[in-house]
């Protein structure tokens, strides 16, 4: 059975690199998509209500008009595990966050808005929409995986100039649970902490009180879920149960109804790991190893494959780094830059037809272990009657990924994903952290040596990491 989506169709031609406009904020396009902007949500999360939470507002509102006032610069680190907090977080700033702060007596400066900063890929799967739209809502892409100079570049100048705040994902990526322990790339911190330096060369101030705040808000979405969602989860289980050839998809002996939901998961998670484990070659359910350990073992496979599918040497690093140069390996081969593809001959095109296919290919396993690094706590399923918020928004975000677990063993991605929409998402935030003053702190605006470099971004790495975590 294939997914109602699929990714089916694999590249057979190398394309050219895709152009786009240098980002910059256009006032007509975010009128314009203000008239549809509720619908294009619709899309990601459904008829939901964004709010922001009290104890948020107190927080959110004037760090914000800090920014917006020049008294600070300002970066917004959210977590991302669901794929729709930049859209819903884009609209909720744009739309309503004006309106909430007037009736706390608050009125920006400037009409609010964050400057985006995202992966150049999106302008590969967003397609002419988000090739069209993003530049112009001022969103600013980069590259993950090799040197991006302009992009760099132009991330810092916006900082630095102000007024708007940045909006990153600290994760790096789309991470798909809140369950798992939230793992905190050094991006953020980095930009922050090289723009407060060069604050404090620019305003030559040896004690740094000419130097404004350079400030880390940490923000979460949290989706939420009515007792109702369950009927969507039984519906989804279903289909995951089809596909893994589990009877009709509509009963399993022993295993009734909610009740049964967590033994039902289980079930299908050990038939879709047992088949990547088969898949490449490795001891199925080893005596002794955990669901954890042999999924470890399916990712350090993928990743492998798809470096021998692409005949390059396993890329040195950790897992995610791994993932990362693989992936952009796969691009740069499927949309191959400063390539005139006119230009090339019969043969010279060919190859480079044969190597976009190959990287598709390969990019198969990257996504499979891509969304497998994000997937060992097992289920916290709800039961009996009377199931609290938390437990139904737990049972809701494993459902969904017990069906992405199917998705990427039959080679989907995340755009083939299912979605149970929320109700309602709850837009919270944590303190700020002031990078300007910790690098006061720790030795001066002149400490430049690298160790206090790495000192200062490794404590405001981890203080970022717990305050979204919390």
């Amino acid at each position: 059975m294939s997914m109602k989506r699929p990714f089916a169709v694999p590249a057979i031609k190398a394309s050219p690199a895709i152009a786009v406009a240098e980002p910059r904020v256009t006032p007509w396009v975010i009128a314009l998509a203000r008239l549809v902007s509720r619908f294009y949500m619709t899309g990601f999360i459904g008829n939901a209500r964004i709010y922001l939470d009290e104890s948020a507002a107190d927080i959110f509102i004037p760090a914000m008009e800090r920014a917006l006032s020049r008294q600070s610069r300002s970066i917004v680190a959210f977590r991302h595990q669901n794929g729709w907090e930049p859209q819903a977080l884009m609209w909720f700033t744009l739309y309503r966050l004006a309106g909430l702060a007037r009736k706390r007596g608050v009125r920006f400066s400037l009409p609010p808005r964050l400057r985006f900063v995202h992966g150049y890929e999106l302008f590969r799967t967003g397609g002419p929409l988000a090739r069209f739209m993003l530049p112009r809502f001022g969103a600013m892409p980069v590259h993950h995986a090799k040197l991006d100079s302009a992009g760099l570049n132009r991330i810092y100048r916006c900082l630095l100039e102000g007024p708007y705040p940045l909006a990153i994902a600290p994760e790096g990526q789309v991470s798909y649970t809140l369950a798992e322990e939230i793992r905190v790339e050094p991006g953020a911190v980095r930009i922050g902490l090289a723009v407060a330096r060069q604050l404090f060369a620019r305003g030559g101030a040896a004690a740094g009180e000419d130097c404004p705040p350079v400030e880390i808000l940490p923000v979460s979405l949290y989706p939420e879920y009515r007792r109702k969602a369950l009927d969507s989860v039984a519906r989804l289980l279903r289909r995951v149960e089809r596909i893994c050839g589990i009877g009709d998809g509509l009963s399993a002996p022993g295993l009734p109804g909610i009740s049964g939901l967590n033994a039902r998961f289980l079930r299908c998670r050990e038939i879709i790991l047992a088949l990547n484990e088969k898949r490449y070659g490795l001891d199925p359910g080893s005596a002794g190893r955990d669901f954890g350990g042999r999924l470890d073992s399916v990712i350090d496979a993928a990743l492998r494959s798809a470096a021998a599918i692409l005949c390059v040497s396993d890329p040195p690093g950790d897992t995610m780094n791994r993932l990362y140069a693989i992936r952009q390996l796969c691009w740069d081969r499927i949309f191959p830059e400063n390539t005139d593809l006119a230009a090339l001959s019969a043969l010279e095109r060919a190859a480079l037809d044969l190597r976009a296919g190959e990287a598709w290919h390969a990019s198969r396993h990257m996504e499979l272990a891509d969304f497998s690094l994000y997937f060992h706590k097992p289920p916290s399923a709800v039961s009996g009657s009377g199931p609290s918020a938390e437990s139904i928004a737990s049972t809701v975000e494993y459902v969904q990924n017990l069906y992405d677990f199917a998705n990427r063993t039959m080679g989907g991605i995340y755009d083939t994903r299912k979605r149970i929409a929320p109700a309602a998402v709850r837009i919270s935030a944590a303190q700020p952290i002031n990078l300007a003053e910790m690098l006061l702190a720790a030795a001066g605006p002149g400490g430049t040596g690298k160790e206090h470099w790495k000192a200062v971004g490794a404590g405001a790495n981890e203080l970022l990491r717990k305050r979204l975590s919390g």
